[in-house]
């Protein structure tokens, strides 16, 4: 029932143009729904989750047309590649994402540079990916196993 309602919730905001709430997340510290940038707390089955897995994949929206809170994204990022929650050396792959070819983009450098991945002190890629034909997924997911010392 869970993925159905957050499936839900992400349709109404695609349609709406604004972001889905990400459940996976507190937000911490005095003023923090109107500061951004304000630490982030992972609810505690993420962290566990967090501890035992060998990297990282983070979906970014990568459409033009779309308002977009990367500060909020690194922030998250962080949140869950806190070294507290295990190794400093597992990757981070980032799949910037458009819903389906043709769609304009922004460039994987441009995002690498608006989430501040250069940061962060671990290996980490921006994959172009789209969603409806998975083209570039491969790729990523190649990669970090790869990164992950993860024999294909």
């Amino acid at each position: 029932m869970y993925f159905i309602s957050a499936s839900k919730e992400r349709e109404r905001a695609r349609v709406e143009q604004n972001n889905a709430p990400n459940k996976m997340f507190l937000q911490e510290g005095e003023g923090a729904a109107e500061c951004p940038t304000a630490r982030h707390r992972i609810i505690p089955q993420v962290q566990e989750v967090c501890r035992v897995v060998d990297g990282f994949i983070y979906v970014a929206n990568a459409e033009t047309d779309r308002s977009h809170e990367r500060e909020e994204e690194f922030a998250q990022i962080q949140a869950m590649t806190a070294s507290d929650l295990g190794s400093s050396n597992r990757p981070v792959l980032v799949l910037s994402c458009v819903s389906r070819a043709g769609t304009r983009r922004i460039p994987c450098i441009y995002m690498a540079h608006e989430l501040h991945l250069n940061r962060l002190a671990r290996p980490w890629l921006v994959q172009d990916a789209e969603a409806e034909t998975l083209n570039g997924l491969l790729n990523g997911i190649e990669w970090i196993l790869e990164e992950s010392g993860i024999n294909v």
